[in-house]
């Protein structure tokens, strides 16, 4: 197999497989990751390695723009202002909140991480 078997880009676009990336992800996402298929294609011709097919490499293309675009947020609960704006204060926690707060493991930092005793300097006696 030869570089001159991949197909070139503008030829991948004009599929109609890559007509519906590009309506779901848009042009210029598509065209980065078909490029960026294209490019690892290549690499592997110049080891020795066999070209890939027109629709592997755009199936390449299409999981590198799900991979690009899935969501990295993961949900969070902020009760930094529950105390305050309860009254709870010490309130005793029930069975089921201290379960849930030794699952959540808060991390050092965080909201309900403990902060070091502040040391107060005294004032010079005259």
């Amino acid at each position: 197999m030869s570089l001159r078997d991949l197909p070139s880009v503008d030829r991948l676009l004009q599929t109609d497989e890559a007509r519906a990336l590009q309506t779901d992800y848009g042009r210029p996402l598509t065209v980065q990751a078909v490029r960026l298929v294209l490019e690892g294609a290549r690499q592997a011709v110049r080891s020795g390695g066999g070209s890939p097919l027109p629709g592997q490499i755009l199936l390449q293309a299409h999981q590198t723009l799900q991979d690009w675009l899935a969501p990295t947020l993961v949900p969070v609960i902020n009760a930094t202002g529950v105390i305050i704006h309860t009254n709870l204060g010490r309130a005793p926690l029930s069975p089921a909140a201290q379960r849930a707060r030794a699952r959540a493991k808060p991390r050092a930092g965080g909201p309900g991480a403990r902060a070091a005793p502040a040391r107060h300097g005294g004032r010079a006696r005259r």
